[in-house]
């Protein structure tokens, strides 16, 4: 029977290979895509249009006069165009809390989304309805996705893998397991993705050339010995399974930002490891073993092939980066179309997480310098334990005045970032005239501390705008990042903003128009802890940035692992590149320990041994501080742009700059080293 269905596979796949049956398979394969997706476009668009009467409707609700549309939505959840019926009784009770003052609908556009939501097919992703356009683009995608399959001769290995893949997600979709049926079938499609990925790298370096003749070498050798096969399993393979670890009753913006930071974290972590190990593994192997010997002999150079061993694991990571980029961007888009805890929830995923914003913090006043060196001088001059520190030489004066010069400094600017009860402060931000042209709104992002900061308490604290915005009271939970929306409006014609803090609240029963009260303890935050953001860009290319910057730090240590690995035994390479890889990863913490790090005690051993430690500690991490810095999934995850610029350091510093380096120190050892009388086996 097996070997029945081998000679059956062999005579299709054989079949395959003709190019008249390759044209037949490629126009059945256009048109049934199209069809599909005018009936995908088709759907979306009439959600669409209905998503527009939605918020024509909205508009007119009124909480105070009571009209019909509100009364609907009120009593029964539900808005009604036409025929259709949108929304249910369960989104009922959160309706109220989407009225302003005015009795008005302020956001009627994530209203009108959230009703959408309810009626929306299980087959159509959500993200259609937003952009009819998008089914179509997505439907070209998926041509050139199955022609790619169709002509590369992959057809019978994706046909098979996608009818068992849609069987499987068939039968977990009946089930009522839409999450599982997703799951299922995204699996198999992006190691499908990952393969034919592999075949286009290969043809793209199927050149005549030697550098590129040992990177396809390497490419086959780790796709037949199951080496990356099994590292893309890791890391593109597990992406469409994380929705399913993600708590259904967290708020949406945390699932996003979850899953967003697990997916391109896991990605980026195996493909690293990946690329050390390999690279260490394909040289230190086939010296050992003295294949490259026989490599040698040839018209190739030893820098050409240390180049082509580093080109072949290179291409391997833009293949796992490119589909594991793809596969967490569609996951994503079916992660954004799970339901929103509260109008405010929808609000943050579309204005705060995917998107590209960059942060203005307030302009704080320095100390002046005169009276800065004063008051240091009158210390140095009054403390008698300083004075008895400096004659007998256990610190130097100019230590101790830049301690001070920091101490004084640290509380002058802690003043500036404290209110006390019934206080106000005034904040001044600036460079804000792009913003006030492209009248997008802001958020502000404020972390404060009051009192015992307990979590599970709020505290009172009112903001005030100049100009028409007014003041805005509002209760904020302490330690917890808190973000409040601010229009455009508050930003004054020359691209500023002030803004002033009360540390008070306002009861609106108290009296005849409400009274304010001033608030229980004081209101504190550090330096970062107030800023305003704004929208400059979108998500996608914030996306494309980040995963580019990644690419960068995967080709130094790409060719870091070649490099060691021409000089060093296997073993002995992994060891130092991994210790190189987890040293730039913690270099940030690394440079607070540092700054942390104090023996407190006057006997010279002790200190000797910590200026020792400081000194080497310091160097490593001054050396490996731009690996370390040039992490974007945080910013990425948090909604902040990865700009142009980082990424040009980032390509110029470890792409260009640390590759060469390594390389130029790699390549004049490896010349010196006789290959010929070298030999892990005793040779």
């Amino acid at each position: 029977m097996s070997s029945a269905l081998s000679r059956l596979y062999r005579r299709v796949d054989a079949l395959q290979q003709g190019r008249m049956l390759r044209a037949v398979l490629s126009i059945l394969l256009t048109v049934a895509v199209m069809t599909m997706g005018l009936v995908a476009s088709s759907t979306a668009a009439t959600l669409h249009t209905d998503g527009e009467l939605l918020v024509e409707a909205l508009k007119t609700a009124n909480n105070i006069e009571k009209n019909a549309v509100t009364n609907e939505l009120l009593k029964q959840g539900t808005v009604t165009i036409g025929s259709r019926v949108y929304g249910d009784a369960e989104l009922a009770t959160q309706w109220s809390a989407a009225f302003a003052d005015s009795g008005r609908i302020e956001r009627t556009t994530e209203v009108a989304a959230m009703l959408l939501t309810t009626r929306i097919p299980a087959w159509l992703p959500g993200i259609f309805i937003d952009d009819p356009q998008t089914s179509v683009w997505t439907a070209i995608a998926v041509i050139v996705f199955l022609n790619l399959l169709v002509w590369s001769g992959l057809f019978l290995q994706g046909l098979v893998t996608m009818l068992c893949a849609a069987t499987v997600s068939g039968v977990a979709l009946a089930g009522g397991e839409r999450d599982w049926a997703v799951a299922l079938l995204g699996v198999p499609l992006s190691m499908l993705a990952f393969f034919l990925t592999i075949r286009i790298v290969l043809s793209v370096l199927d050149r005549r050339v030697g550098m590129f003749a040992v990177a396809t070498t390497v490419i086959r050798e780790a796709m037949s010995q199951g080496v990356a096969v099994a590292f893309a399993l890791v890391a593109i393979g597990v992406i469409p399974l994380l929705p399913l670890t993600l708590d259904g009753s967290a708020p949406l913006r945390y699932q996003v930002q979850t899953f967003l930071s697990t997916s391109l974290g896991v990605s980026y972590a195996v493909t690293a490891v990946m690329t050390l190990l390999l690279g260490c593994a394909t040289v230190a192997f086939e010296i050992r073993d003295r294949q490259a010997w026989l490599t040698m002999v040839k018209p190739i150079s030893r820098g050409r092939w240390l180049l082509g061993k580093c080109l072949g694991i290179l291409a391997l990571d833009v293949a796992l980066l490119l589909v594991a980029t793809l596969t967490t961007y569609a996951c994503l888009l079916e992660v954004r179309t799970r339901p929103a805890t509260d109008i405010y929830d929808a609000i943050a995923v579309s204005e705060e997480v995917l998107v590209a914003r960059i942060g203005t913090f307030p302009n704080y006043e320095l100390l002046p310098s005169d009276r800065l060196r004063e008051m240091v001088e009158k210390t140095i001059a009054t403390d008698p334990a300083i004075r008895e520190d400096l004659e007998s030489n256990l610190r130097r004066e100019v230590d101790v005045k830049r301690e001070l010069a920091r101490q004084y400094q640290g509380d002058w600017l802690k003043q500036q970032r404290s209110v006390a009860p019934g206080g106000e402060l005034e904040f001044h931000f600036s460079g804000l005239g792009d913003a006030k042209r492209a009248n997008v709104p802001l958020a502000l992002r404020y972390k404060f501390y009051s009192g015992s900061s307990d979590s599970h308490e709020t505290y009172p604290v009112v903001f005030v705008f100049d100009g028409e915005v007014g003041w805005t009271d509002s209760k904020f939970v302490a330690a917890q990042t808190n973000v409040l929306a601010v229009p455009a409006a508050a930003i004054a014609a020359d691209g500023s903003l002030k803004l002033r803090i009360q540390n008070a609240g306002f009861n609106p029963k108290a009296g005849a128009g409400g009274e304010f009260f001033a608030g229980g303890s004081t209101i504190m935050f550090d330096a970062d802890g107030l800023e305003l953001m704004h929208q400059v860009g979108g998500f996608e290319s914030n996306l494309m940035r980040a995963q580019l910057v990644n690419l960068c730090k995967l080709a130094f240590l790409a060719m870091l692992a070649v490099c060691a690995a021409s000089i060093l035994s296997f073993p002995v390479a992994a060891l130092v590149c991994f210790s190189i890889f987890a040293s730039g990863s913690i270099a940030p913490f690394l440079a607070l320990s540092i700054a942390e790090y104090n023996i407190r005690t006057e006997e010279w051993a002790p200190n000797a041994f910590e200026f020792v430690i400081r000194s080497i500690s310091s160097v490593v991490e001054f050396m490996l501080r731009p690996f370390g810095q040039a992490v974007s999934t945080g910013s990425l995850v948090q909604g902040r742009l990865i700009s142009w610029g980082e990424l040009g350091r980032a390509f110029a510093l470890i792409g260009v700059g640390w590759s060469v380096l390594v390389f130029v120190i790699g390549l004049a050892a490896f010349r010196r080293k006789e290959l010929a009388i070298y030999s892990g086996q005793g040779g």
